[in-house]
């Protein structure tokens, strides 16, 4: 029987929903913290907080390990039909799969412009002939991705200052390849320092909505503002790396690749926390860094600019995960702060970081003088609707997080792989597989093996909860009975 504070604690939920519309009520629901009371810690604080907006998300979330013991977290949290159910999970999927395809449409919109300065490029193209490599050559109208005494291949490039594409070629050893058409886009930092502005000033509002001033003073605390500088600009820099990732990649290949960062986030888990995981998870992991490796295999690097998006992706598994890990040890050190003002702490120094990976990183700041448009260079519609979606996906993911759970909101994104990102992608051309191939076969093998594996780490993590908690509730049932025993055998005695 579960004890009257249980009851207690499980009528005031039930009233808090019934009056949901009611500022204190409406305060309680939106400022629990996210102290994880269980070891399952670093992976459920990863669906908090992954994405370029992730930390966001906690603003509005409800921690699972906060339910009663006795609710089943694989029913929905609140009460919705069928329909409302549906379309939100259709909703979710579209913002968070759809950011990289329209990633996708602002490049190709890019290289199909032709502007006046495009002119000496295009007589480039139509002129393309295999040279041989002179290692000393340094490019005279265009950039030297890497000077020629570097070991290794050589790469050149080509640009205009007004022609929204450029041009780029690698070496094979002993003669230049073709050139091959670049877009010019705008510079990442700008963009997501900007879009983590305004969730700061949500943030704010959300605070003042549900605590008034005295709230919001506390966003402006600086001990813990210094505290959260390290989260938030890893955060930032982990949503730079994500964009630039999706620049030089596919959206399939971003797609899939980024399923790595499951095995980023159980080894620092395993590092920081020092929990033992399942063997299954690590049969999963491996399945997952297996598949990866046999799709980058078959996929073949001609040139630099895939190459590089797979560092970038690499860098951001590492950030999140590490954030995510960071994060979590500072927001359990203080567990009645509400989420709202802890991710008012974060949100400053993610778009601090954003806005200074504009001059960190490589080319530092010389687009805004190369570019026409300079802070803005390159922005479109197109890089509105990103910024939108980046912002709208971090409220959806908030919903299916208090509608459903974390594992529902993670086999979403799984889901999201081959729907809508590798059929669209597949059915415009942007990915291509060759069945007929060895080479296409193993593509296919290697993204089938993801997916599925991906699948199984899923629904083994819920497996693997219910079990500890089955497990837990079971010491807790002989330590009662142990007790009751021992009551009974004192009243026994003493009789």
């Amino acid at each position: 029987m579960p004890d009257g504070g249980l009851l207690d604690r499980q009528e005031s939920r039930r009233s808090s929903r019934q009056t949901v519309g009611q500022t204190s009520d409406f305060s309680r629901r939106i400022s629990p913290t996210v102290v994880v009371t269980d070891n399952s810690s670093a992976i459920e604080v990863v669906d908090t907080f992954a994405g370029a907006f992730g930390s966001f998300d906690s603003a509005w979330k409800e921690q699972p390990s906060a339910e009663p013991d006795n609710v089943d977290v694989s029913t929905p949290r609140q009460s919705v039909s069928k329909l409302s159910a549906l379309a939100i999970l259709f909703v979710y999927l579209y913002v968070d799969s759809c950011i990289v395809l329209y990633m996708q449409v602002y490049k190709e919109s890019r290289l199909q412009e032709n502007a006046p300065g495009c002119a000496p490029l295009l007589t480039m193209l139509a002129e393309d002939t295999p040279q041989e490599v002179d290692l000393n050559e340094n490019g005279n109208d265009g950039v030297n991705a890497d000077s020629a005494d570097m070991e290794g291949p050589q790469t050149q490039e080509r640009k205009e200052w007004d022609c929204t594409w450029y041009i780029q070629r690698s070496d094979n050893g002993t003669s230049w390849g073709a050139w091959k058409k670049r877009p010019q886009t705008f510079t990442k930092g700008t963009a997501l320092s900007i879009e983590a502005f305004v969730g700061l000033m949500l943030s704010y509002a959300v605070c003042f909505l549900t605590g008034g001033m005295e709230r919001l003073r506390l966003c402006w605390d600086k001990g813990r503002l210094l505290r959260f500088s390290i989260p938030g600009g890893l955060f930032g820099f982990s949503a730079v790396c994500g964009f630039l990732a999706q620049d030089s990649l596919s959206p399939g290949s971003y797609a899939l690749y980024s399923q790595g960062g499951i095995i980023a986030v159980a080894i620092m888990w395993r590092l920081v926390f020092n929990k033992p995981l399942p063997s299954t998870t690590w049969v999963h992991i491996l399945m997952i860094a297996g598949g990866i490796i046999m799709y980058n295999v078959s996929e073949g690097l001609d040139t630099k600019f895939e190459g590089v998006g797979l560092m970038w992706i690499f860098l951001k598994m590492i950030t999140t995960g590490l954030a995510s890990v960071v994060a979590e040890l500072f927001l359990k050190s203080e567990p009645d702060m509400p989420l709202c003002v802890q991710t008012a702490y974060i949100f400053p120094w993610k778009s601090a970081m954003c806005l200074a990976t504009i001059w960190l990183l490589p080319p530092h700041g010389a687009e805004f003088g190369s570019r026409p448009g300079g802070f803005f260079h390159d922005w479109t519609f197109m890089t509105l609707v990103l910024v939108a979606h980046n912002l709208f996906d971090t409220v959806m993911s908030a919903t299916v997080a208090k509608v459903f759970d974390s594992i529902v909101k993670a086999v979403c994104s799984v889901v999201g792989i081959i729907f809508p990102t590798w059929i669209v992608s597949y059915a415009l051309g942007w990915d291509k597989i060759a069945f007929g191939t060895a080479k296409g076969q193993l593509k296919m093998s290697g993204g089938i093996l993801v997916v599925v594996s991906s699948f199984a780490y899923v629904v083994g993590r819920r497996q693997s909860k219910r079990c500890e908690e089955l497990t837990t509730k079971c010491e807790e049932l002989e330590q009662k009975l142990s007790a009751e025993k021992r009551v009974q055998s004192g009243t026994t005695e003493m009789t």
